[in-house]
């Protein structure tokens, strides 16, 4: 392979290579996986493979975003305006 595909590959997602471009880029096998020093040294260059997780959004939040919507005005609008008291009081 050369110099320039191998760039080309290892600058695409790994989800987008195929599964032995993506093991070759991490310099691993597919059927033995890494020895126990290599894992080792890969914990202590990067870190435990584990998602960070996220701040949980608040209930009041969540219940403001429900109010966002522009249909929801638009339909608040026509029931409003079509009230039996909105007419009642004009």
């Amino acid at each position: 392979m050369s110099d320039l595909a191998a760039k080309a590959r290892a600058a695409q997602a790994y989800h987008q290579q195929t599964t032995q471009a993506a093991v070759e880029g991490l310099t691993s096998d597919a059927e033995r996986g890494l020895s126990s020093s290599e894992a080792r040294e890969r914990l202590q260059q990067y870190g435990p493979n584990e998602l960070q997780p996220q701040a949980a959004t608040p209930w009041w939040r969540r219940l403001l975003e429900q109010f966002q919507d522009t249909l929801l005005f638009q339909m608040f609008n026509v029931f409003n305006n079509r009230s039996p008291t909105h007419s009642a009081l004009h």
